[in-house]
């Protein structure tokens, strides 16, 4: 089973929302890039009357889908790209910020019992 799958319906009609750009990607860059990248599996469906898309299927069970109507074909691989470049897992936001047990300020930790060196003032008359 593929890490990823990744789904290209496509108008059998090229000149509807831009269908022709990800028949364009099907044909030039679509098999470079299976070739290259084996853990994913590309598969194409042709549908009548629809916007051309890009459904990625994660092992997680989450789908993730991208509208690709009227972009072109240099786009559609790097929704594609994206797509294989990520991980499948939902976002998730950090509530709270990170605090250090012991924080310290830029100029370091308080240290009280330094031993500074003895110095003597001169003035000068």
């Amino acid at each position: 089973m593929a890490a990823l799958t990744l789904l290209l319906p496509f108008a059998s009609h090229p000149t509807l929302c831009g269908a022709g750009a990800i028949s364009e990607f099907i044909r030039s860059s679509m098999v470079p890039l299976a070739e290259k990248h084996a853990h994913v599996a590309f598969e194409t469906e042709q549908v009548g009357g629809k916007h051309p898309i890009v459904v990625a299927n994660y092992v997680t069970g989450r789908p993730k889908v991208a509208d690709v109507k009227n972009k072109t074909a240099e786009e559609i691989e790097g929704v594609v790209e994206m797509f294989r470049s990520t991980s499948g897992r939902k976002m998730t936001k950090f509530r709270t910020t990170k605090v250090a047990a012991t924080p310290e300020g830029i100029q370091g930790g308080w240290r009280p019992n330094i031993d500074f060196p003895e110095f003597t003032v001169r003035t000068s008359t």
